[in-house]
């Protein structure tokens, strides 16, 4: 998340006032390259968040030096002057943020902020420049630079090499698939979705609202057709910071749902053929909330925060926590202890388990003609297939018997195991791989996870 200086000790970073300075309470430029450095040597690439469509509401004087914002309908007010008078200066100053993270600092790629509430009107849109550049850098170092795009209006534009250019762009239409499904929540964003079909869709066609769609929320048909787009250009999730902290109580779906329907969620993401992202602690089953808070040192600003937040909750008499409260943000910190009894474990096993046959390519390659996905909708059960696994999702309300023409042994489950599993049904709800001729016998569980993996016979 972005780490540009703000008001405060805390603050989820989009808050940001100072392009180039490092948020001190974060720690030194010393300790961020030492992190960086450590990443590298895990082989870990580091992404960095940056908010390049706004500044933040308190510390920002850039108006007494240039225009640097202009009028214009986003969330935070005003956004950035890239294309109307005295702008060019103010395309070299981001030009020059972009180099100085990526070239200086030595960033692995930038996931850039509500990029869809940038306007640039000049005949070379400024992403363009700014994508190009981060390309441009990673010839000139050996090195591949990524570029991910928040763009979240399902256009295929963003990752076009004749549009935006960048690498991939966040898709949230996984996540509110399932989340609708498995939940019922029908609020906002999730209006739009809830079926069993959505699911598929997402999984098959990249996106669910792809502009044959009327978008419940926005009250207009929204997005593009995503299936002739690579799956790469995809980064899917079940759960993230504006997913999880945006919610009234910041919850997870584990906390207020349960493991079965999380671990559901995060195994057909896992299994598809996009991206995956995962949220901190989701890899351990973390429960702790994610709230929002920030530190505003500006009381009639802190008072319009309380005031905002309670608005945009204001049904069934919903009190949001106080996001000036300290508690809010030490609230939101991970668990550890949880990582560290028997059900984290197991749960850090599956995950793992999951992402070494995802970075193998057995499970959910990240191409979409090695990832074959079948759906029942009568049973409510879906088959993502590889040349090497099979991966059985029971979205259903019951245990139910697999396919009789389904084939392998089981060899990963949701659901604990006391043995080794050869012949055994699956105890309710449970995710699995099966490798071998034993996966026939094998019995879907309900409760919305089941991922049954089974390894293909050999030929």
């Amino acid at each position: 998340m972005p780490i540009a200086a703000f008001p405060g000790q805390r603050n989820w970073g989009y808050d940001g006032t100072y392009q180039f300075a490092l948020q001190s309470s974060y720690g030194s430029y010393a300790d961020l390259k030492t992190f960086i450095e450590t990443a590298h040597g895990l082989g870990m690439a580091v992404i960095l968040d940056v908010v390049y469509n706004h500044f933040g509401p308190e510390g920002n004087y850039s108006a007494a030096f240039a225009p640097y914002t202009k009028a214009a309908n986003t969330p935070w007010g005003d956004a950035i002057n890239f294309d109307r008078g005295h702008s060019e200066g103010i395309r070299a100053f981001y030009l020059a943020n972009t180099r100085y993270w990526l070239q200086e600092i030595g960033f692995d790629g930038f996931r850039m902020d509500a990029v869809s509430l940038i306007f640039d009107d000049s005949p070379r849109h400024i992403l363009q420049e700014i994508t190009e550049l981060a390309r441009q850098i990673g010839q000139a170092e050996q090195r591949q630079v990524l570029m991910i795009a928040e763009h979240l209006r399902n256009e295929t534009q963003v990752t076009a090499a004749d549009g935006l250019g960048y690498h991939s762009q966040w898709n949230d239409d996984l996540n509110h698939a399932l989340f609708a499904y498995l939940t019922g929540e029908q609020g906002r964003h999730y209006a739009s979705f809830g079926s069993f079909a959505d699911i598929v869709k997402a999984l098959r066609d990249s996106f669910v609202l792809d502009g044959s769609r009327w978008h419940k929320f926005y009250n207009r048909p929204y997005g593009t057709d995503g299936r002739n787009t690579a799956a790469t250009e995809h980064l899917v999730h079940s759960q993230n910071h504006d997913q999880v902290g945006n919610r009234l109580h910041g919850d997870r779906m584990i906390a207020s749902y349960g493991a079965d329907k999380a671990l559901l969620a995060a195994t057909a993401v896992l299994a598809s053929p996009y991206v995956p992202m995962l949220f901190m602690g989701e890899e351990y089953g973390e429960t702790a909330p994610f709230l929002f808070f920030e530190d505003f040192g500006d009381a009639q600003l802190v008072e319009a925060v309380h005031r905002g937040r309670k608005a945009e909750f204001a049904f069934g008499g919903a009190e949001p926590r106080d996001a000036h409260d300290p508690s809010a943000f030490l609230d939101s910190k991970l668990d550890w202890s949880r990582l560290a009894g028997a059900e984290g474990q197991r749960i850090l096993h599956y995950y793992r388990q999951l992402l070494a046959w995802k970075r193998s390519g057995e499970l959910g390659p990240r191409d979409k003609a090695r990832c074959r996905i079948q759906a029942d909708e009568v049973n409510r059960l879906i088959l993502i297939e590889t040349d090497a696994l099979q991966t059985w999702l029971n979205f259903a309300d019951r245990p139910q018997p697999l396919p009789g023409d389904a084939r392998g042994r089981l060899i990963l489950s949701s659901q604990p195991w006391p043995a080794p599993p050869p012949c055994r049904p699956s105890p309710p709800p449970s995710i699995g791989a099966s490798r071998g001729s034993e996966a026939r016998h094998s019995q879907a569980e309900p409760g919305l996870l089941q991922q049954v993996v089974h390894q293909q016979p050999q030929a």
